[in-house]
């Protein structure tokens, strides 16, 4: 499975491809596509999401997404080492597992559409 990160820039609003992440300067280097070049973001100034490798109806599934379920809209998290998904209150519903994941639809994220929860 090929690793995938996206950044989330909390100044900016928008998300960034992650095309690399240095842990020693603690910086991260993302693709600007509306320029067609790199740019350097610290630690403090992104949300770092992974891509789970999964995917359902809408295409693949990243960890900050919402989805739309049969218990509701709820979005794409971790709980020791585990994808869960959760509700606006952050309560854990359930596992994401291979019976369910397939059947929900990405409607938005957490960072740009947190009212759809």
């Amino acid at each position: 499975m090929e690793l995938k990160i996206r950044a989330w820039h909390k100044e900016r609003k928008k998300y960034y491809e992650v095309s690399e992440i240095d842990f020693i300067l603690k910086v991260v280097e993302v693709i600007d596509n509306l320029i067609n070049d790199f740019r350097l973001c610290k630690f403090e100034e992104v949300i770092i999401e992974q891509y789970t490798g999964l995917k359902n109806k809408s295409g693949e599934m990243c960890i900050g997404d919402i989805v739309k379920t049969s218990h509701g809209n709820l979005y794409v998290s971790t709980y020791r080492g585990s994808l869960v998904f959760r509700d606006k209150d952050d309560i854990r519903i359930c596992l994401v597992d291979d019976t369910y994941y397939e059947n929900t639809i990405t409607i938005g994220t957490i960072n740009e559409n947190k009212e759809l929860l």
